[in-house]
Formats: structure tokens, C-alpha cells, sequence
């Protein structure tokens, strides 16, 4: 009788795929990896956000694009103009025209011209004619500082350049003590996402790499015999 070949360094499987039931049964014998992994991981990023990465603060100061007011009435394509100008407007904030008087200002406090630029924010407010400018930095006292230095003269170099006077300061920026970041919870939820697919890509990984015969499917596909009888054991 011809011996039937195979590859020995060809992982064993049955060729079929694993049903839902298999899966969770995998699953479930390595509960432990799975929870430990997760656990883990979900605390480490949770405590490096906690304790090792620096609070943020916020300030915000807002300004309105105030519309011409003629007889008691606003023009209906003042308004138009003005929210077109908003765009513009953010631009020209965010410009070197505006971050390079800024900057020198505070680079005493070791932040140079891509520090204050990245910790600027300017956006519309939607549907309105008012910009808000938003700083986070590392100190509280610091972010109101730049947001009112950079609202100052974004509106200087405005009514210079294009020989405007329709912006006014609604809010000026005050410290804030509240922190915005980092967002440590999410950190760790992510993190723990991070374990828990690492484990499971883990136990799946070991279990396509096992060259061992797994049951009796596997021994008829592989050797080509038929299986008389199975001893089952069960941890």
C-alpha cells in the first residue's frame, strides 16, 4: 500500500475555515492573554498621558466683521461681502504677516515662529460674521497672551492692508485654568483597543503556526486514513 506524503512544515489545518463557534472556543481558552494584553496596554497609555505628558490650556478671543449700517439698515451684500471676507480674514491671521510680529515677542519663553503657528487656531463661527482665535500651549497665562497679541495685530495689519475699520473684539482671551489635554481617558481606550487587537492577532497567529494534528479532519486530509476512534481531552 502507497504511504501517503505530506509536508510536515505545512501548518495543519483542515483546509475549512473556523466557524464562529471555533473562534469564540480560541477565544475563550486564551481569556487570559486577551484581558492581560488589554489591560496592560490600556494602563500604560493611560498613566504615560497622566503623568508624563504636559496639560494644555486654551484661550479663545472672538472678533466680528461689523457690516456697514446705513439709515438704521444693514445691506443685505454688506453681509455677503463680509462672510466671503471670513476665508481671507482666517488667512491673513495664520500669515507670516501676522506670526512673524508675533513670535519674537515670546520666543523669551522658548517658543519659536512653528510653536506659535501650530498653536494657533482661527475658524468662523458657522453662519455668523465672527472669527474665533483659539491658542493652546503648555500654560494658561501664556495662551491668552498670544491669542490677544495675534487678535491685535491681525486687525492692525487689516485695516493697513486693505483699508478696513469693520473688525471689533467681541471677547478678549482670559486665562483659563481648565485643562484641554491631553485627552488621557481616550488614550487609554485606545491603548486598550491596541491590547486587545495585539492579543487576539497573537492567538490566531500561534494558532495558524501549530504543525500539530488537531483533530480528526486533520488526520484524514493530511494522511489519507480513516479515523476509527477519538479520545477527547478536555483542560
Amino acid at each position: 500500500m502507497e504511504t501517503p506524503q505530506f509536508d510536515i512544515n505545512e501548518p495543519v489545518s483542515s483546509g475549512l475555515e473556523l466557524s464562529i463557534f471555533e473562534i469564540l472556543a480560541l477565544l475563550r481558552r486564551n481569556i487570559w492573554l486577551i484581558l492581560s494584553l488589554t489591560i496592560v496596554f490600556g494602563a500604560l497609555t493611560y498613566g504615560y498621558s497622566k503623568l508624563l505628558i504636559k496639560p494644555t490650556y486654551q484661550s479663545s478671543a472672538t472678533v466680528f466683521i461689523q457690516p456697514k449700517v446705513n439709515a438704521n439698515q444693514i445691506s443685505y451684500n454688506d453681509l455677503l461681502t463680509n462672510q466671503k471676507l471670513i476665508d481671507t480674514y482666517t488667512q491673513i491671521a495664520k500669515s507670516n504677516l501676522v506670526v512673524n510680529e508675533v513670535y519674537p515677542i515670546f520666543s523669551q519663553k522658548g517658543l519659536t515662529k512653528t510653536d506659535i503657528v501650530n498653536a494657533i487656531t482661527v475658524a468662523s463661527i458657522k453662519d455668523t460674521e465672527i472669527i474665533r482665535f483659539s491658542v493652546v500651549t503648555t500654560d494658561a497665562n501664556l495662551s491668552a497672551s498670544i491669542t490677544n497679541k495675534v487678535v491685535t495685530v491681525f486687525i492692525d495689519k487689516v485695516n493697513s492692508i486693505m483699508e478696513l475699520d469693520n473688525l471689533k473684539v467681541i471677547d478678549i482671551a482670559t486665562s483659563n485654568p481648565s485643562p484641554v489635554g491631553p485627552a488621557s481617558l481616550r488614550n487609554g481606550i485606545i491603548g486598550a483597543l491596541i491590547g486587545l487587537m495585539l492579543s487576539v492577532g497573537i492567538i490566531f497567529l500561534r494558532y495558524l503556526l501549530n504543525n500539530t494534528f488537531k483533530g480528526a479532519q486533520d488526520v484524514e486530509h493530511f494522511l489519507g486514513l480513516p479515523v476509527l476512534g477519538e479520545i477527547h481531552f478536555h483542560d
